[in-house]
């Protein structure tokens, strides 16, 4: 008898566990789930607003800079965006400091004594991207990978962007940030590509 009461509690313990979620408990879950949407979205919209404060803020500093060097003012918010989300502050794993997240080379390269002040470092990382330009003829992509990745990088793959998904999606994320802000045939027009294009003249692999 012993043994049989054993066995009805425990079919009674797993027809229990068998049993549907009550209401009230699918409720909390989905009242939990809302929750974390709201905050998730929530953080998302305070950073874009800091953002936006922080574009603002060196907004002139990057203008000043970008036309001293006759480089696009919206090329080079969109690789301060990627680089350092417009900290003056940031220091990469890699070395990297500030703003264009100059590295320790690159500043000495362009005069700039101190990569953590906004004006040095603008300096410095427009002026390498002057020449960048005018190393790759304008196109885009290499620019972009070279800044990422080192002109090196780009001359060891035969003068094409570096099969590295780091650089890759570097390229991505600033190409998306020009596509948001500027418009795409421009783009096409005054930074032509060597690599394969879509029809807007902008490499396919960003998209």
């Amino acid at each position: 008898m012993r043994y049989l009461h054993g066995v009805f509690r425990a079919v009674a313990a797993v027809s229990i566990l068998m049993l549907p979620m009550r209401t009230g408990a699918e409720t909390d879950f989905a009242a939990v789930e809302r929750g974390e949407t709201s905050r998730i979205a929530h953080a998302s919209a305070r950073r874009a607003l800091v953002l936006r404060e922080r574009r603002a803020y060196y907004g002139p500093l990057i203008q000043e800079a970008a036309r001293a060097q006759g480089v696009r003012v919206d090329l080079v918010h969109a690789i301060i965006e990627v680089e350092s989300a417009y900290r003056a502050d940031a220091v990469s794993k890699a070395g990297a400091i500030g703003l264009m997240q100059l590295m320790p080379a690159t500043a000495r390269r362009y005069g700039v004594d101190d990569s953590s002040v906004p004006r040095q470092n603008l300096a410095g990382g427009t002026a390498y991207l002057r020449d960048l330009h005018a190393l790759y003829e304008g196109n885009l992509p290499l620019v972009l990978a070279a800044y990422n990745a080192g002109e090196e990088a780009v001359a060891r793959h035969g003068g094409r962007v570096p099969p590295y998904a780091e650089t890759r999606d570097y390229v991505r994320r600033v190409v998306r940030i020009l596509r948001r802000r500027s418009p795409i045939l421009a783009i096409s027009r005054e930074l032509p590509s060597r690599a394969p294009l879509a029809p807007e003249g902008i490499p396919a692999w960003t998209r």
